[in-house]
């Protein structure tokens, strides 16, 4: 597990491989000595809050696929699967290594013993070095943390989301838990050592930029590995692209609502004050609709705030993703999103400008206060 995990020594530049924060892919290179693929697996399970046990419908922001669109055919078995993900991989990187990652939906969520042998399955599989489960804060019981403390073939890391500390955030997403059960999760895993990245969104439409760096103020206090940063886009067939959608064809919609921002640090408007007081803006109850002090990131606001958090989080916090990818067809907005790598080009010449790095400065600049 430590081999996995890594120890944080030596001169940061190097060890980053050039760049200024803690990036996965230089991480498990040097690990594993060469390029670690993740292999995104669907192991056929759904959500609390999609079959009703807390809530229907899903997170607000999640794709019909829950957010495993890259994931492999639940209908197919593991190994089909993963041969499946994996030849799509082999023209870009035909040396790969790979990582099972059980990506769709909660994948701790059903029946345990299930769960074991799909883990064991997957941890056997040709290049496996690695298995990943993205999971829940509220779907890991005692039956599973049992599961999760066999040894398998290879070293396991979970993935949870989080997205935000803000319990009115979490609320409004239909998320059906809040802040303390992330919390109280991180502490009952504590005793079994194994690693946990967060998953955050930066740009939910109705957080201050107050709220979010006040996420990361948080996260950063945090006994995690890592950190998993989402720009927030509007996929189809999610209930925030239905939201947008009616929204658009409504005339009160402004052209430019995606490039807007509320800006200010402040938290003068917490989420889910509309103009009913409960961010249903007067459709019907229980409906969330978009609030017209609801705005998306521009691309520069995004970018700088990612170097803001950068800045925030520790140095030993190993930093799986800078924004997402959602398929071109589906991501309604913004369409920035879809440029991925202008994106983390555009955040890397952000912090070479600032004379920053990720948890402090290189150049005796220092840190950004944040109120």
């Amino acid at each position: 597990m430590d081999d996995f995990i890594g120890d944080f020594v030596g001169n940061k530049g190097d060890l980053w491989g050039g760049k200024r924060y803690n990036a996965l892919a230089a991480h498990l290179r040097r690990q594993f000595g060469n390029k670690i693929v993740k292999v995104g697996l669907d192991a056929g399970c759904s959500c609390p809050n999609r079959d009703g046990n807390v809530g229907t419908g899903g997170c607000l922001f999640c794709s019909p696929r829950g957010s495993g669109d890259f994931a492999g055919d639940s209908r197919a078995g593991i190994a089909e699967q993963y041969e499946e993900v994996r030849r799509r991989t082999l023209v870009k990187w035909p040396q790969a290594r790979y990582i099972a990652y059980f990506q769709s939906y909660t994948s701790t969520y059903g029946d345990p013993a299930r769960l074991a042998r799909l883990m064991r399955e997957a941890s056997l599989l040709p290049d496996v070095v690695g298995t990943v489960l993205a999971t829940r804060p509220d779907c890991l019981g005692d039956e599973v943390m049992e599961v999760l403390t066999n040894p398998l073939t290879t070293p396991l890391w979970l993935e949870i989301g989080l997205q935000t500390i803000h319990d009115s955030s979490l609320e409004i997403m239909n998320r059906g838990h809040d802040f303390a059960c992330f919390l109280n999760a991180l502490e009952r895993l504590k005793p079994y050592n194994i690693p946990v990245c967060a998953h955050i969104v930066l740009g939910l439409p109705w957080e201050t930029r107050g709220m979010m760096i006040e996420t990361a103020r948080r996260v950063a206090l945090l006994p995690l590995q890592g950190v998993k940063i989402h720009a927030l886009y509007i996929i189809k067939g999610s209930e925030l692209g239905r939201i947008w959608q009616r929204r658009k064809e409504s005339s009160s919609f402004g052209v430019d609502v995606e490039d807007g921002y509320k800006g200010g640090e402040g938290g003068d408007r917490r989420a889910g004050e509309g103009r009913d007081g409960d961010g249903r803006d007067g459709e019907e109850k229980g409906q969330v609709v978009w609030e017209d002090s609801w705005k998306l990131l521009s691309r520069q606001e995004y970018v700088e705030l990612a170097a803001d958090v950068l800045e925030i989080l520790p140095a030993h916090f190993i930093i799986h993703r800078l924004t997402g990818d959602g398929r071109y067809k589906d991501v309604m907005a913004p369409t920035w999103t879809l440029a991925k790598w202008e994106l983390l080009n555009a955040i890397d010449r952000e912090m070479e400008r600032r004379g920053s790095r990720q948890g402090g400065t290189t150049e005796n600049r220092p840190l950004a206060v944040f109120c």
